[in-house]
């Protein structure tokens, strides 16, 4: 957000956008599997000054059900790498990232699992994989092969219906789509 700010004061800037910038305009646009997805890429570097301070998008909904449903599960996985994995706002409760991030990366799938069957001209099948988890013997079936899995703690998960939202879910992503659309600063930069 601080490069953009500062582009934005120059007469003339020619921009060429790649896949995370078109990501952000989905997410500003209200695409809740864009919002899911632009979120998983903070979490996973523990960049989340951007959101919260750079764009006034509050995660305190996603916090709070992050940490009644994961909070004390095994995250390792989910930990925040990268170059912001240590700013103060990640090094504050690391765990409680993680949580976030396993949060909304079971959301991505369940959204991107919609997403996929409602276009089956996109030729994506392959890549819904919930529905493929053996929980039982901790496996997934990719193709014709299966994979072991070191994490089978996915408790929104239904096994019958494994791509549908929670209520709560719905009503944490209801908030951050709200959010993500009423950000005039996130407005600005795409409107830029």
């Amino acid at each position: 957000d601080i490069v953009l700010d500062d582009l934005m004061m120059h007469h003339g800037v020619d921009i060429q956008w790649g896949n995370h910038d078109i990501l952000w305009m989905g997410a500003a646009s209200g695409s809740m599997a864009c919002i899911a997805a632009a979120l998983n890429n903070a979490f996973s570097y523990g960049n989340l000054d951007t959101i919260e301070v750079g764009y006034g998008i509050s995660l305190r909904d996603l916090s709070l059900f992050a940490k009644d449903v994961y909070g004390g599960g095994n995250v390792e996985r989910f930990m925040p790498k990268g170059p912001f994995a240590d700013s103060p706002y990640t090094s504050n409760d690391p765990l409680l990232v993680a949580d976030m991030h396993k949060a909304i990366a079971v959301i991505l799938f369940k959204l991107e699992g919609q997403l996929v069957s409602r276009n089956p001209n996109f030729n994506m099948s392959d890549r819904r994989l919930l529905d493929k988890i053996d929980f039982e013997n901790a496996t997934v079936t990719v193709g014709e092969k299966k994979y072991p899995i070191s994490d089978t703690f996915f408790p929104t998960v239904d096994h019958d219906y494994p791509y549908e939202l929670t209520k709560t879910e719905k009503r944490v992503m209801k908030q951050l789509k709200n959010a993500f659309m009423a950000s005039e600063k996130l407005k600005r930069h795409i409107d830029f």
